[in-house]
């Protein structure tokens, strides 16, 4: 008997081959942190593996297996790495940069400078020729920056420059004499650090020197999310957005969010934020290079810092007037609202409950009024000391003369000074005229972020749950044919104004259908995912999507089930659904993908959405109908219509909108409920 201990044999065959990558399959898919519990995404060795045997949960088998694996690549090109994945999904780690288990390559030791003579000036001059907006477009030269930092240094002041050995990232840290808040004024890599997760590791080692960090970033930026997730604090300010880190005295910050939006009106300095890659990266690429569409998750271990969407540093409250307060949405967002540590209720108008308290509301007793769209206009008026965020809590085809008010109240101010406004009729959800963001953040987060007009349609309750459940699949549909809704929702989702469709006794033992064609949701839903879709989709701009929707009302008080079927071009296992489901809202805090199907007395009074129920049909015939009717993908959506599919939506665009973490204020749950 022959005994092999295979870990040795495939180190002994590699370094015969001397491969590019030498993959490990184990059942947990990758190497896990022993404290957080989360997957650790890279470890570069040459910078890390001190530190990381020095962890106390490194020990026995874990230890031994980073030992093989630093003695084995050490004898190997600096290009070769290991990666340990489950067989499940080692067609990831062999034809994609999904990383879907742990990477492990040597990497190169950083270093950290505080003299440009201690740094190859040559090869920083070509990554920031290479990389840096401003030097690269000509309009500054690396030598006229080099002078810059001599000349801070002959004024007392300071300055780091950060870098790996072959000068693929690199960062440039100033700080003004007699300031205890350094900037980060240069961050580039390119697109092998990008993907090798090595602008993490520059990040620790600038947040270790720092521990209070300021710097301004572009709005346009293509990397605004992994800004986002790494600062305590945000504020918008004219083109650029000031992130801040470790800075607590609310007084610091607006001075230096002034002293930040000055500089930049000034002159125009060469953009602080890592450049984007050459090339997208694929969905689900490790560490810096995140999507667009949303905020990628941290990788485990990368740094030990809370996230941007936890703890914020203290700062005056922001006040909230409500439009439109009589209606249950109206009073969800009061409830809201009261819980939120940054926004207060300056004004809630109600024609019906007018000179009546708020309730519901206890940070201080207000009463509701009467607001005009005139006297709306005149508080606007008068600046941000009156109003942060108008709410427009109205049914349709009504906010409209609000609207007109504030915008020309607003254009009168200075853009700091102008309200957000934040309507959740449908009245605004089908411009064009780049005025409006379309407030669903899990699929156009970065529009949100990057909007500078501050005007936020929020989406309609069905419309969120069949987008947030056709999205994910929009690359496979069948262009011939439409994805088809059905979907129930609880009485309150008809308003209070008595009808039929309100009415208990009426909706006892009984399911109401009613607008079979042509509601507006289903114009909505086609229309905004239509935006989505990228050239190489089956449907786009020339070929827009469209879905068959049919409403019911049902005797119960709230939430939203929704049944959809949709149509593909090829077929697809439920495994391929839930992997697809899965990575697509990797990282989401209110999208939960289960496997088995949500009800929608679980979902009832949550601020989340839950996809699931996943089912295709049986293979059956080989050809004609029967066949296209085989390529289709069935699951179920739940939301309550006046949480995740209204007012906890609008508080999510509010909080973008103010540049404070998006989930300020929400109840977050980080498993669903499931009877």
């Amino acid at each position: 008997i022959l005994n092999v201990n295979a870990d040795i044999a495939a180190g002994e065959l590699a370094r015969v081959l001397e491969p590019l990558k030498i993959v490990y399959l184990n059942e947990k898919n990758g190497l896990y942190h022993g404290t957080t519990g989360k997957r650790i995404e890279t470890i570069h060795l040459d910078e890390e593996y001190d530190e990381l045997l020095k962890e106390p949960w490194v020990r026995y088998g874990t230890k031994l297996k980073l030992k093989e694996i630093k003695e084995l690549l050490d004898t190997l090109p600096r290009s070769s790495s290991v990666a340990i994945i489950s067989a499940e999904h080692l067609h990831k780690e062999l034809f994609t940069h999904s990383g879907a288990g742990t990477l492990i390559m040597r990497g190169h030791r950083l270093f950290s400078e505080q003299d440009l003579a201690s740094v190859d000036s040559d090869r920083l001059r070509a990554l920031l020729m290479e990389q840096d907006p401003s030097i690269a477009s000509g309009e500054s030269t690396a030598a006229s920056y080099w002078q810059k930092l001599a000349a801070l240094k002959r004024a007392g002041g300071q300055y780091w420059i950060y870098g790996d050995e072959p000068y693929q990232v690199a960062a440039i840290v100033t700080r003004t004499p007699g300031q205890g808040i350094s900037v980060l004024d240069k961050f580039v890599a390119s697109k092998a650090a990008v993907l090798g997760n090595i602008t993490d590791n520059a990040w620790k080692l600038i947040v270790r020197d720092h521990p209070q960090l300021v710097w301004s970033v572009p709005r346009t930026d293509d990397n605004l999310s992994w800004h986002f997730d790494r600062a305590d604090g945000s504020w918008g300010a004219g083109d650029n957005i000031v992130f801040w880190y470790g800075v607590e005295d609310w007084k610091k910050i607006s001075s230096m969010v002034s002293a930040m939006h000055g500089a930049a009106r000034a002159s125009t300095p060469p953009s602080p934020a890592p450049s984007a890659p050459s090339a997208p990266a694929p969905a689900g690429s490790r560490g810096y290079s995140t999507m667009a569409r949303r905020v990628a998750p941290r990788a485990a271990g990368s740094t030990g810092r809370r996230s941007y969407s936890t703890q914020r540093p203290p700062r005056p409250a922001l006040r909230v007037g409500l439009i439109g307060a009589r209606g249950y949405t109206g009073r969800e967002l009061i409830k809201l609202i009261d819980g939120h540590p940054q926004f207060e209720l300056a004004y809630v108008s109600s024609r019906e409950l007018a000179g009546k308290p708020v309730p519901n509301y206890t940070k201080a007793q207000i009463s509701h009024v009467n607001l005009s769209a005139q006297q709306v206009g005149e508080l606007t008026r008068e600046g941000r000391q009156a109003v942060d965020v108008w709410i427009m809590a109205l049914p349709n085809n009504v906010a409209a003369p609000f609207v007109a008010e504030i915008n020309n109240a607003a254009a009168q101010l200075s853009p700091d000074q102008q309200p957000v406004v934040v309507d959740l009729s449908a009245d605004y959800r089908f411009d064009t005229t780049g005025q409006w963001a379309y407030g669903l953040p899990e699929l156009h987060r970065a529009s949100l972020r990057n909007s500078t007009t501050g005007r936020i349609s929020n989406p309609g309750c069905y419309a969120t749950g069949s987008q947030l459940g056709i999205a994910p699949l929009l690359p496979y549909l069948d262009s011939t044919r439409l994805p088809s809704v059905f979907g129930v929702s609880g009485y309150s989702g008809a308003g209070t104004k008595p009808s039929p469709k309100n009415d208990p006794g009426f909706l006892q033992d009984n399911l109401i259908p009613y607008a079979p064609v042509n509601h507006i949701h289903e114009r909505e839903i086609g229309h905004s995912l239509t935006r989505l879709c990228k050239p190489e989709y089956p449907f786009g701009a020339q070929n827009p999507l469209k879905v068959q929707f049919s409403p019911h009302v049902a005797p119960f008080f709230q939430g939203i089930a929704l049944t959809l079927h949709v149509p593909l071009r090829m077929s697809m296992s439920v495994k391929d659904m839930v992997e697809v489901y899965r990575e697509f809202y990797q990282g989401e805090r209110l999208v939960h993908v289960v496997e088995s199907a949500p009800l929608v007395r679980d979902n009832s009074e949550k601020h989340y959405a839950v996809v699931g129920g996943f089912a295709v049909p049986p293979h059956g015939e080989d050809s004609g109908s029967a066949q296209l009717a085989e390529r289709r993908a069935v699951l179920n959506v739940t939301l309550d219509h006046l949480l995740k599919g209204a007012a906890t939506q609008a508080i999510q665009n509010m909080n973008i909108a103010m540049g404070i973490g998006e989930y300020t204020g929400i109840p977050l749950a980080d498993k669903p409920t499931m009877s």
